[in-house]
């Protein structure tokens, strides 16, 4: 039976830090909702945005970030469950080789768990990874130009 960790956190608090150290020292196989979210906004924009503009507020965007993007595409109902939940699952069911499971980012709505508990987990952990000066605060969801 497989234990699967999902790791939920404000932006730059330190997910992917924990999920190398864990991979590292206590071979647990990381898996990312973030390269997931990365890959469907660009598939809706056509455009790629590079890590070190993450930040910077895109005029493509209105005025908003990537990141504002990518927190946006990740509190999708429809994300969580049809573009990723279900195959996220698949691979751990399929992968023999390997008993733990970690996974970043996956938000403060634990909708996925549903989706993670058809398959044969014997736990699920959520932890969440906190820093000091970092925080959930967005300015507000990206919205469509009225």
């Amino acid at each position: 039976m497989k234990t699967v960790l999902g790791l939920f956190g404000p932006p730059r608090a330190g997910k992917n830090t924990v999920i190398s150290l864990m991979r590292s020292i206590a071979e647990w196989y990381p898996l990312s909702i973030s390269d997931e979210i990365k890959r469907y906004s660009h598939e809706i924009t056509g455009r790629v945005f590079e890590d070190h503009e993450k930040d910077v507020p895109q005029e493509s965007l209105n005025g908003r970030t990537p990141r504002d993007l990518y927190i946006y595409i990740g509190q999708l109902d429809e994300f969580r469950h049809d573009l990723w939940a279900g195959p996220v699952a698949d691979i751990i069911y399929k992968m023999d080789n390997y008993q733990r499971f970690v996974i970043e980012s996956v938000g403060k709505n634990f909708q996925w768990q549903a989706t993670l508990n058809r398959r044969p987990c014997r736990r699920m952990l959520l932890c969440e990874v906190h820093q000091e000066g970092r925080s959930y605060d967005t300015s507000g969801p990206i919205k469509d130009d009225d």
